[in-house]
């Protein structure tokens, strides 16, 4: 299991112009906490994920080497 600050989905999000991700997040998460500002998702869905995000980026045109928009971990 992952556990992802929703705040960090969120501004990733933004900075790459992709609102529809955190629905995405949202919605293949296991728990989504706004509480504790958390997002906790199983690894095969991380990776999922992820995998979204790194076509969003070869889409976008984004700096595949910026580490802040590669990756949450």
């Amino acid at each position: 299991m992952k556990t992802i600050k929703i705040h960090a989905i969120q501004a990733r999000a933004e900075r790459l112009n992709q609102p529809e991700m955190v629905e995405i997040y949202e919605d293949m998460s296991e728990v989504w906490d706004t509480v504790n500002g958390v997002c906790i998702m199983t690894d095969e869905n991380h990776s999922t994920v992820n995998e979204l995000w790194n076509e969003t980026l070869i889409a976008t045109g984004a700096p595949r080497g910026c580490t802040k928009c590669r990756g949450l971990r």
